[in-house]
């Protein structure tokens, strides 16, 4: 395996994490409609709807970080093609360092 694809499993885990957030979100959100009164009802419900707020933003952050690793597992690849056609030419060193051979 290489290193794009090793990227690439790790963006498709942090996607699957996002996922999972946001299904906790609903269900949080959820127990949030239960109906009680007085005021632990209301400190909780409070806390509920912070906590699923929380989820949501964190699902976010891990959508970004997912689209961030799929871009950079992009540039790792045009790297490596990059060095692979320098490879391709007779001296590399040479045009790296003019006057060194191998």
């Amino acid at each position: 395996m290489d290193d794009a694809e090793i990227i690439r499993d790790v963006a498709r885990a942090v996607a699957t994490m996002a996922q999972e957030l946001r299904a906790e979100s609903t269900r949080v959100a959820q127990r949030a409609m239960v109906r009680w009164s007085g005021s632990a009802a209301a400190q909780y419900h409070s806390q509920i709807h912070d906590r699923a707020v929380d989820y949501r933003q964190l699902s976010g952050d891990l959508d970004r970080l997912h689209d961030a690793l799929l871009s950079h597992a992009r540039h790792v690849e045009d790297h490596e093609r990059a060095l692979s056609n320098l490879l391709q030419v007779s001296n590399p060193v040479e045009l790296l360092v003019p006057g060194i051979s191998w």
